[in-house]
């Protein structure tokens, strides 16, 4: 330092400040307890499909690509989350605020009469002056808050995007339970026009004196009730559709699933890929671990808050007694402060704050732990749905086939007089139940292979989301 040159108190004390800012007196123990993942999963899929986020096109159907399309425009609770995401931002500005300078101007003018040694005096006051403040961030308190309102904005915008990936499967699961319903009823049309021939023959057969009237009432039997299983399909279906009107926005409807009375072709599952790829594919685990971290810098700013705090103030501007003599230089004045505050008694409240938000750091520590252990065991499950229903599905077809041939020898053998009607009333039933199962567990495997889609994450998701957000707030 030259000689002779001098630096005042409010120079020293701003000096110090700028020296200490940035130290820290909390340690995180994030990183060890973060837990450990297994290096594989348990079971992988066979001849996966290409690996691709948008799971849908698999299908190839237009309208399932419509509906996705008109969900993530008008779903209440994508707009939801949206607004949910803004005011975060707003709350995370608020805080942020606290580490920069404010500036307020005023402008003043009075009147006052004040005794003095000579008598009471009556004077104008007129004053115009700037006046600055800031807070030293001494202990990184300030930025411990901003970062956890930043961690806040982040987790917010994680939940978005896995709402996308959750409300994606849900519009493609009920998209193929109504298909599945649509053909659910179309085949129990067909059976019961089955069931009314096979009554006309039962009929035929009476009248000409083969058959007793027993098997007449078996027949009317089981067409009777083939017929009081229709309203109860007719219900499964317009429930199925009013939901999937709720999830794209629009008020209970029928007829949005399209026109397709049977299902499609079950495309290959997509692949699974290591445990550590997924975790960082699911934003919902991103989200919890978001939620940990800003967790661990509340409780970062809760400890500084009980170290002492600086604050420096500002002003400058003029007085006078005159508005025409207000801004000579000899009514200028000025003053600097710097205000050291060490807290003494609180009442045990700023104590009890740190142990609040490390209570609250380990409550969204557990919660991302099992956030975690769910998420391989969705997976772990939906690997396994996948492949065991795939078998059954196979034995399935075998039994349908099965009771096919029992049916036309049942009926043939009937129709010769060889055997009596209830072999054939029993080869109905079973047959028609066989294909009942087989649509419902091959509408089941595609709800496989969505699940298995949904729980693997994705990224597709994220250019959308940063693009529906920045347009929210320009708003």
């Amino acid at each position: 330092m030259p000689a002779g040159t001098k630096i005042s108190l409010a120079g020293k004390i701003i000096t110090l400040c700028f020296l200490l800012v940035g130290c820290s007196l909390y340690r995180s123990p994030l990183d060890k307890d973060m837990p450990e993942f297994p290096s594989a999963f348990q079971r992988q899929v066979e001849q996966p499909a290409p690996s691709t986020d948008r799971w849908w096109l698999l299908f190839e159907d237009p309208a399932l690509n419509g509906l996705i399309d008109d969900m993530l425009r008008d779903n209440p609770d994508l707009k939801e989350a949206s607004a949910r995401w803004r005011r975060f931002m707003a709350e995370y500005k608020i805080t942020d605020s606290a580490r920069k300078i404010t500036v307020n101007l005023s402008a003043s003018g009075g009147r006052e009469r004040v005794p003095s040694a000579v008598g009471a005096r009556t004077d104008n006051i007129f004053g115009a002056s700037v006046a600055a403040g800031y807070e030293v961030d001494l202990w990184n308190k300030l930025s411990a808050d901003s970062r956890a309102a930043l961690g806040e904005i982040f987790a917010t915008e994680a939940d978005v995007q896995a709402l996308y990936i959750s409300l994606t499967a849900s519009v493609g699961d009920l998209y193929y339970q109504i298909i599945e319903s649509k053909h659910q009823v179309l085949l129990l049309r067909q059976t019961i026009e089955s069931f009314r021939q096979a009554l006309d023959l039962v009929e035929n057969k009476y009248l000409q004196g083969v058959v007793s009237i027993l098997d007449v009432y078996q027949a009317q039997q089981n067409l009777a009730e083939a017929l009081a299983q229709r309203p109860n399909l007719e219900q499964e279906l317009a429930v199925r559709e009013h939901a999937l009107s709720l999830l794209v926005g629009r008020y209970p409807q029928v007829g949005g699933g399209g026109d397709k009375q049977e299902l499609p072709p079950v495309p290959p599952p997509l692949p699974v890929e290591l445990p550590a790829t997924v975790l960082k594919r699911r934003p919902d685990i991103q989200a919890a671990l978001l939620r940990l971290k800003a967790a661990d810098a509340r409780v970062e700013a809760a400890v500084a808050d009980r170290f002492p705090s600086f604050n420096l103030a500002a002003a400058a501007g003029y007085t006078a007694s005159e508005v025409s003599n207000l801004f000579q230089a000899d009514h200028f004045f000025w003053d600097v402060i710097g205000q050291l505050i060490q807290p003494v008694i609180d009442g045990g409240k700023r104590t009890a704050e740190v142990e609040r938000r490390k209570a609250q750091y380990e409550e969204l520590l557990n919660n991302y732990r099992r956030a975690v252990l769910r998420a391989f065991q969705e997976v772990e499950d939906a690997v396994v749905k996948n492949i065991n229903r795939e078998a059954r599905i196979a034995r399935l077809k075998d039994l349908v086939e099965t009771s096919a041939n029992v049916l036309e020898v049942s009926l043939y053998q009937y129709v010769q007089g060889v055997s009596d009607y209830l072999p054939v009333l029993t080869a109905q039933k079973n047959y028609y139940l066989a294909k009942r199962q087989l649509i419902t567990d091959r509408r089941a495997l595609i709800g496989d292979r969505i699940e298995l889609a949904r729980v693997l994450g994705g990224s597709w998701q994220q250019p959308a989301v940063e693009e529906r957000l920045s347009a929210r707030m320009q708003e």
